[in-house]
């Protein structure tokens, strides 16, 4: 196991996303899941992005905190950076070692919760904000669509996918990964393995 801290550089306008990351293989292409670099990386494309590692660490407590020296305001208050909070918080890692996973009472109190807020409109299909209602895809963003929905790759996506699908282990979670790192829904990563992977 590798714990990592990382920086994403966006090759065409040259904004930067740092974070820390757990892995089992250096080469996992994994360029971060913070909302704006998954944006970014939904417009521009897998390949206009690449990763190299600031750090590599021991544990995932030291990762933290050297995430937490590369990632600190300064950094995440620069205009020309995709990160929104600043390092050494922790993901699921930290939460599920803290004891803070959902039991049955939080998701008893979670579920009082909404329902209080979409009683008074502050959540649900009453606010005018929720959900896709009343939005529509930029043309860019369609055609990105159109395409993952047509699978019209060229032959270098083709080799890259399965190149990155070959890198990661077979284990739970594999496609959710993968997903994420193309941006395309699991219904079409399966699509994918079957056609040019398990064929």
């Amino acid at each position: 196991m590798y714990y990592i801290v990382y920086e994403t550089t966006n090759l065409v306008n040259n904004k930067k996303y740092r974070g820390a990351h757990i892995c089992q293989s250096l080469d996992d292409g994994y360029l971060g899941s913070g909302r704006l670099i998954k944006k970014a990386i939904s417009k521009y494309g897998f390949s206009s992005f690449k990763r190299e590692i600031l750090i590599q660490c021991d544990d995932v407590e030291t990762m933290f905190e050297q995430e937490s020296l590369y990632v600190n305001k300064d950094w995440v208050s620069d205009p020309t950076t995709y990160n929104l909070k600043i390092g050494g918080e922790g993901g699921w890692d930290y939460i599920n070692k803290e004891c803070l996973r959902w039991n049955e009472e939080k998701k008893l109190l979670h579920s009082i919760e909404m329902k209080k807020k979409r009683e008074i409109g502050e959540w649900g299909p009453k606010n005018p904000t929720y959900g896709f209602k009343g939005k529509s895809h930029s043309s860019e963003t369609r055609k990105i669509i159109s395409q993952n929905n047509a699978m019209t790759l060229s032959e270098e996506q083709i080799l890259t996918r399965i190149e990155q699908w070959k890198s990661l282990p077979d284990e739970r979670g594999k496609i959710k990964k993968i997903s994420s790192m193309w941006n395309v829904s699991h219904t079409q990563v399966r699509r994918f393995v079957s056609k040019y992977i398990n064929n």
